[in-house]
């Protein structure tokens, strides 16, 4: 019994001593750093806030800063808290956020609901949802879009095809993959044309499938937004199957490359575009001509935090702006 007695003691405290040094080894956050998400047990609220925002040329910055009335910080870093980190796409910003404990964020709907390794907030008290996105209440939406280049700036054959690829966009097939995408559509799917439709009545397309029996390839550019990139190169990997002469080559690198590369300072470069896509509408030096601009659905903006924060689950547009531009620094302050 005295050696049971023994044992069962030296257990114990061997027991507590690796508990102590589990404790021992928590890396602390002073705060002014991303922390690493799931190194501690629990959520301290004392921690510095640390957000994360996209650059100046995202459509989902410039759609998110607008939506909650802090439009000086689309284009102005200086606005924004000194803790913040930059990111490069939703991709991205996912990721950062997923392991930072403290970090806030914001990403494309389309992109969250697809990712549960980060949370999204409700937004004035309603949830991010397609559904909410289409009945309007919940109000941090914005439209995918889509400009292509000036006839004058492509051959006859690129013209063709880009007008076919925007036919295809618009049928039922094509809007059933902007929907199978994460896009939100406002329009009925049943309303619009078939391809097989298009293929007899419309003229672009028609010409598209007359170069394809000729054999002839024709590379068609596409770039612009990250957040739009899913959609894009689900629809023209489709269009390809029904139009062989169509070659997609994609470059996305944010909205603010879209117009710039198909009809603003570049469309004549080395980094023009046929077709470009944007997560915003235009801006004012933006003036697409008449017939090479549209929407093609629309997406939600979430703002996002670490699963391992349990004190916040809804936001307001007021509550936001003291979160990124510095007002409110730690979490216990909200």
């Amino acid at each position: 019994m005295k050696k049971f007695i023994l044992g069962l003691t030296s257990a114990l405290v061997c027991g507590l001593a690796l508990v102590g040094c589990t404790n021992n080894t928590e890396k602390p956050n002073d705060g002014d750093e991303p922390s690493n998400g799931g190194e501690t047990s629990s959520f301290d609220l004392s921690k510095n806030v640390m957000i994360y925002t996209r650059d100046t040329e995202s459509g989902t910055r410039d759609g998110f800063f607008t939506a909650i009335n802090l439009k000086d910080a689309v284009k102005d870093d200086d606005v924004l808290s000194k803790n913040k980190v930059e990111v490069s796409s939703n991709g991205d910003m996912i990721q950062k956020v997923s392991q930072d404990d403290y970090a806030i964020g914001y990403a494309s709907l389309s992109s969250v609901l697809t990712d549960d390794s980060v949370k999204g907030l409700n937004y004035m008290g309603v949830e991010a949802t397609i559904e909410n996105v289409q009945n309007g209440s919940y109000k941090l939406s914005r439209n995918f879009n889509y400009v292509v280049a000036k006839d004058s700036d492509m051959t006859e054959n690129e013209a063709t095809m880009v007008k076919a690829f925007l036919a295809f966009m618009t049928s039922q097939e094509g809007l059933t993959i902007i929907s199978a995408n994460d896009g939100i559509l406002m329009t009925d799917i049943d309303s619009a044309p078939e391809w097989n439709e298009l293929k007899t009545t419309n003229e672009d397309v028609k010409q598209a499938l007359a170069l394809t029996e000729q054999n002839v390839k024709v590379d068609i550019h596409l770039g612009g937004s990250t957040s739009v990139e899913k959609i894009a190169e689900a629809l023209t990997a489709a269009f390809a199957e029904q139009v062989k002469g169509f070659n997609a080559i994609h470059n996305h690198t944010g909205s603010g490359d879209a117009y710039k590369n198909t009809q603003g300072s570049g469309a004549n470069g080395t980094s023009a575009l046929e077709i470009g896509f944007l997560s915003r509408e235009l801006n004012a030096d933006e003036t697409a001509a008449e017939g090479t601009y549209g929407m093609i659905c629309k997406d939600g903006i979430v703002a996002i935090i670490n699963p391992a924060n349990t004190s916040i689950t809804n936001v307001t547009p007021e509550v936001l702006v003291k979160i990124f531009t510095g007002e409110v620094t730690r979490w216990e302050n909200l």
